[in-house]
């Protein structure tokens, strides 16, 4: 990984407090990190990713499908249709792969680990990268460690 930058959406610029975030990256890269701290909250149109998620109000449907996808394990995949039946609502695959599509923080919230059922699937950043996503975690093209 080369940088990561964000701005802030008011506010004075970053002062530190998101360097949390740039040491687990680079420590999941490394391959000392196969999970991320903090919790997520699906906010509207993204995801908020907080260390104490005690004041905000997430959306519930989006948030129960984040919550199976950051659950799935390192070294793991779930299908669209697996994530959607865990989250409770397993007519909603393709809600489940929007939700992958509006995820700004590709890794952190482990998108690349949700496949299709016969194959990999989508992903926003590129399928070669959820493909050395995966390869990175011990899966490659060996999709049969399905979480469940």
């Amino acid at each position: 990984m080369d940088a990561v930058s964000w701005s802030p959406i008011q506010g004075d610029p970053h002062q530190g407090e998101l360097d949390w975030v740039l040491r687990a990256l680079d420590d999941f890269f490394q391959g000392r990190l196969r999970q991320f701290p903090g919790g997520l909250l699906f906010m509207g149109p993204g995801v908020l990713w907080a260390r104490t998620p005690h004041h905000l109000h997430p959306l519930e449907g989006s948030q129960q499908i984040l919550a199976v996808i950051a659950s799935i394990p390192y070294g793991d995949t779930m299908t669209y249709g697996q994530v959607a039946a865990y989250a409770g609502r397993p007519r909603a695959a393709r809600a489940v792969g929007a939700v992958c599509r509006s995820n700004p923080l590709p890794v952190l919230v482990p998108c690349h680990r949700v496949v299709g059922a016969h194959g990999l699937g989508g992903y926003t950043p590129g399928v070669r990268i959820k493909e050395s996503l995966l390869q990175l975690e011990g899966l490659g093209r060996d999709l049969s460690r399905r979480h469940g």
